[in-house]
């Protein structure tokens, strides 16, 4: 979600020592791939089903980081980040911006309401993935899976992107980025502090939101999303964003 001025990563925090081995391959594929054989959802499941697959995903993305060496210590940002809105903990590392999930936490999505009125949701452990790789797909992120840590207090993910020096964007800016690149706006409804920040395109079946001037970063004239939610946008929730 949207982080204030004062947590805005893309202000320089210094840089450490990362106890983090070399990224063998695609991480962020590799573990989507794994995990997506584990109880897929479509966000219209009754909440138990939605539940229990959640924490089948959260197993296997252990397993996953085990099988592929990338169980990593909560001693990599301890002491180093700092809150990042109500998703992350931030924190600056050799020229990236790192980012850690809350425990058991794997950020937001939106989903249909029974009301009519889509609504904002814990989102799966393969929701959580799937959002950075559709970031990098259509948005030009470059965001990396970097490990998972296994703890007391419960599974947390890593990613990091490069670091990117800028002010926000404008509105108009975002718009018209996202309209460039096929979403237009949803009017109807939108999450976190500003209208005019929830997006679809129909051609991909993705949605768009939380895309706030803060979660963006404007560099040579381009709006960088940094944060934004991505959702696949399944024939109920289309029809109640439309």
């Amino acid at each position: 979600m949207a982080l204030s001025n004062e947590q805005n990563p893309h202000h320089s925090a210094g840089s450490a020592g990362s106890n983090v081995q070399g990224i063998p391959g695609n991480s962020l594929e590799s573990a989507i791939a794994f995990v997506g054989g584990n109880a897929r959802t479509t966000g219209e499941e009754p909440f138990g089903i939605r539940r229990k697959a959640a924490n089948t995903q959260r197993a296997a993305l252990v397993r996953w980081a085990k099988n592929s060496r990338l169980i990593v210590s909560s001693s990599l940002w301890e002491g180093k980040a700092v809150i990042g809105g109500s998703e992350h903990d931030i924190w600056e590392m050799d020229g990236e911006v790192w980012k850690v999930t809350r425990p058991d936490r794997f950020g937001w999505t939106v989903l249909p309401g029974e009301d009519g009125v889509p609504h904002i949701a814990e989102a799966t452990p393969l929701e959580y993935l799937e959002r950075w790789q559709y970031a990098n797909r259509l948005l030009g992120d470059n965001a990396i899976l970097r490990g998972v840590s296994e703890t007391d207090e419960g599974v947390q993910v890593v990613i990091s992107h490069p670091f990117i020096e800028g002010p926000y964007p404008e509105k108009r800016d975002i718009i018209g980025d996202l309209s460039e690149r096929g979403f237009s706006l949803v009017p109807r409804f939108f999450i976190g502090s500003e209208s005019d920040s929830s997006f679809y395109n129909e051609d991909q079946g993705i949605g768009i939101f939380d895309a706030t001037c803060d979660n963006f970063i404007l560099s040579q004239g381009v709006p960088i999303p940094v944060d934004v939610v991505i959702v696949v946008v399944g024939d109920l929730l289309r029809l109640q964003l439309l």
